[in-house]
């Protein structure tokens, strides 16, 4: 390949990290204690089943993402905090509850980075940095977030852009898919055809283009609506998310990283004017929500 960053992938060190964390962060349970009314470890009764696709598909699904997950963390490094990723971990496994898509098996992972950002995998993969962690005030704003990046899980955003770079039919060939990918990553291609190779190519650039310039702009659009009504749905104040969108509004953009992150979402202020009618529709009347300021305050410091 002639991009470097698929070469880091001829160490080993990244993909024992990753499968520890897999072990750690697929509970659904937690272990807090249950503070200010939400309890993170009872499981909601939540409806409306994601079915539309089969379990072989999702499954699929997970692989692939597990793939693109990998390429992710090649330039990052995961937090030494194992506190701090369950703490994480517990409220991302609580959002889950209240999802559509219950049944993947999610993983919410800090990152060791002091920028503001946070982006998703397909499959469950949920990447926040503790940049983010230290500009927010509250668990609701977490949630937030957190619920903005599984929104685009949720809602197969990713897949259904990579889907439509390289072309290929995300119901019947998203293990093609996941297997380019694997391929591209390791650089074997020992074994396969010159049509194969130059798939695997393909999906490679798909994915770094993908997350370079960002998904369209009614996706993030979408996933706004969807982080607001998931984060109700699991009792925290709504207009938490808002607070976190007018943070982004005032951030200063001191850093390539920051600059990319504005590069891949629509003008902040764009996307309070969307949400306004959602908040003013839904939650002008918002009552009995939390925010669980103490003990994110406590958690994160």
């Amino acid at each position: 390949m002639k991009n470097n960053k698929w070469n880091l992938w001829k160490t080993a060190r990244l993909p024992l990290l990753l499968s520890l964390l897999l072990s750690l962060f697929t509970c659904k349970t937690t272990d807090l204690e249950i503070i200010e009314n939400i309890d993170l470890n009872q499981l909601a009764d939540t409806v409306n089943k994601f079915s539309d696709l089969a379990d072989k598909t999702e499954q699929q699904e997970m692989d692939f993402g597990n793939e693109v997950a990998q390429i992710l963390l090649t330039d990052s490094r995961i937090l030494n905090n194992d506190e701090l990723q369950l703490y994480v971990n517990s409220v991302g496994q609580w959002l889950v509850q209240n999802s559509e898509r219950p049944n993947l098996t999610w993983r919410f992972i800090v990152l060791d980075d002091k920028s503001f950002n946070a982006f998703a995998a397909p499959g469950g993969y949920i990447f926040i940095t503790a940049g983010t962690l230290l500009r927010l005030n509250s668990e609701a704003e977490l949630a937030g977030v957190l619920a903005h990046e599984m929104s685009h899980v949720l809602k197969r955003h990713y897949l259904k852009a990579l889907q439509k770079q390289t072309k290929l039919d995300l119901a019947s060939d998203i293990g093609i898919l996941a297997y380019q990918l694997n391929s591209a990553r390791k650089e074997d291609y020992s074994s396969e055809t010159e049509d194969n190779i130059e798939l695997a190519e393909k999906v490679s650039a798909a994915v770094d283009d993908l997350y370079t310039n960002g998904l369209a702009r009614e996706d993030e659009e979408n996933a706004d609506s969807m982080a607001v009504i998931i984060t109700a749905r699991a009792g925290y104040d709504p207009y938490a998310y808002i607070a976190v969108i007018q943070k982004i509004a005032s951030e200063k953009p001191d850093s390539t990283a920051w600059l990319s992150f504005m590069q891949r979402h629509p003008p902040a202020s764009d996307r309070l004017t969307t949400l306004e009618p959602l908040m003013d529709k839904v939650f002008a009347e918002a009552e009995n929500y939390q925010t669980v300021t103490a003990r994110y305050q406590k958690s994160i410091r």
